[in-house]
């Protein structure tokens, strides 16, 4: 048995998906399987693929297109390894991220969620690392993780490890979230396991060029159950912050993209004594004076 389990979603990422797998065949730790759950791609994607000869690399096809969550939790279920670790297929990996995360395990091996730093990587240029959880160049275990999680995450989706039977005692990823998936994971792991963070960049995340939402993904989509959680795990320290802060990020993104429906939910589910000063003031203004700073800060960002 590999003591990873690299577990890849794939869809139609025929520009991407060598670069993501040659990133883990090409680690230099090498006991770990390698598995790519196609996802019903109708590119090259596959073929491309199909030209690569390794042993570690395992192709599982799904009869039809299910959803990101879902073709997680097929991997997830055909997972042999110790410990999942997640690479999206555009997104890739420094050649150490997997030696990084096992030495993590051996100096805390009490510990289920292992996690790295992350480079934000923008139509193929970079832009350099997130701002990591700690400024200490050390790994160390977070207790408080929602309380310096605000803002960004010190992680990303790519740049994650969990021990398997805790992500499978978990329920694996919730099926039901159909954006923001991993903020909806986040949030369930934790409320009951602190996080073992390394605060070098392992990882490369790749974003659209404005790094923004938009209603084009989120608004037909089943978002993060917040008000849910927030009964659930309410007494969690940082949670209810860490909660408000992405109903305030969807708030913007709907107000945006002239969604009322959406912001003004958002708007109400808020409690806006846990927003610093610039969001609350944002918060505030006239959606259409908030819409006309949006379009001026994206005509700035492209000169």
């Amino acid at each position: 048995m590999p003591f990873f389990s690299v577990i890849m979603p794939l869809y139609n990422k025929e520009a991407f998906v060598l670069e993501a797998v040659n990133s883990v065949l090409q680690q230099t730790f090498a006991d770990f399987e390698l598995l790519v759950i196609d996802d019903a791609s109708t590119d090259k994607s596959l073929e491309m693929l199909s030209e690569i000869n390794d042993k570690r690399l395992k192709i599982i096809r799904n009869p039809q297109n299910l959803n990101l969550p879902k073709t997680r939790n097929v991997g997830i279920a055909a997972a042999n390894g110790t410990v999942l670790a997640f690479l999206d297929s555009d997104d890739k990996w420094e050649p150490t991220f997997l030696e990084e995360i096992y030495e993590m395990y051996e100096q805390f091996p009490n510990e289920v969620v292992y996690a790295t730093a992350y480079y934000k990587w923008f139509s193929g240029s970079f832009r350099g690392p997130n701002a990591a959880l700690n400024r200490e160049n050390r790994t160390q275990i977070t207790n408080d993780f929602f309380e310096k999680a605000v803002g960004e995450s010190p992680y990303c989706s790519s740049s994650i490890a969990i021990r398997k039977t805790v992500i499978e005692k978990m329920g694996g990823y919730n099926e039901t979230v159909t954006f923001g998936e991993d903020i909806d994971l986040c949030i369930r792991l934790h409320a009951n396991y602190p996080l073992v963070f390394n605060p070098k960049p392992l990882a490369w995340y790749r974003q659209n060029e404005s790094g923004q939402m938009t209603m084009s993904q989120i608004s037909t989509k089943v978002h993060t159950p917040f008000s849910t959680y927030e009964k659930e795990f309410g007494n969690v320290p940082g949670l209810k912050k860490y909660l408000n802060f992405h109903r305030y990020a969807l708030l913007m993104a709907a107000v945006r993209e002239r969604n009322d429906t959406v912001a003004n939910r958002y708007q109400q589910e808020i409690d806006f004594n846990t927003l610093d000063a610039k969001r609350k003031l944002l918060c505030s203004l006239p959606r259409p004076l908030l819409r006309f700073a949006f379009r001026m800060k994206n005509l700035l960002n492209r000169r």
